[in-house]
């Protein structure tokens, strides 16, 4: 819908690339909704489904950070049991938590699954095979970042979402601890 709605959109904006409003974006009026992008998802179950299926095989059997990062030599030495050593913000079902957890068994520190309470819930009740060891814990990633400190956090889509106009608080940061974290990016190989 967004895509067939582009052309309305372009010349109802005169062709302009500058938005003035991030939330004035395509994707609203082929959708015919003001709704927050991830709230209308929700609301729509076969929607839902088709983007958590997504979401879990869309990088299948490409590179991932752990190809090209040491979590345990660069983030976890000197970590105790209460450090958040991996932080995955909107890491939907926790793809990237548990490749951690399984690529390092016996680290030393947190790994922590963070998305939308009705995530969190699906987390819950169907949890992934090899969840053992990750938190998990409802945050949206417009408020402030509830833990602090130095650690690694994947973000793959949050950037992007909040480019896009996911809500109307986008225009502010993401969230406050981002100067003290590193956020991990898998880049693809060319």
């Amino acid at each position: 819908p967004a895509v067939n709605a582009m052309p309305h959109y372009l010349r109802e904006n005169k062709y302009s690339t500058k938005m003035a409003d991030p939330t004035d974006i395509p994707w609203y009026l082929g959708h015919d909704t003001t709704d927050p992008i991830f709230k209308w998802i929700h609301d729509h179950p076969p929607v839902l489904k088709s983007f958590m299926g997504w979401m879990a095989g869309q990088r299948e059997g490409l590179p991932t950070f752990l190809d090209a990062v040491d979590v345990k030599e660069q983030f976890a030495k000197g970590a105790t049991d209460c450090t958040p050593v991996f932080v995955d913000v909107g890491g939907s079902m926790g793809h990237q938590c548990v490749a951690v957890r399984q690529k390092y068994p016996d680290l030393i520190g947190r790994v922590v699954l963070q998305d939308l309470p009705e995530t969190i819930e699906k987390v819950k009740a169907s949890p992934l095979p090899g969840f053992e060891g990750i938190e998990v814990f409802a945050h949206d990633f417009f408020k402030p970042q509830p833990l602090q400190g130095m650690f690694p956090f994947s973000s793959r889509f949050c950037t992007r979402v909040a480019m896009s106009g996911s809500s109307n608080q986008s225009r502010r940061e993401p969230n406050s601890s981002v100067r003290r974290t590193r956020i991990l990016h898998a880049k693809r190989p060319t």
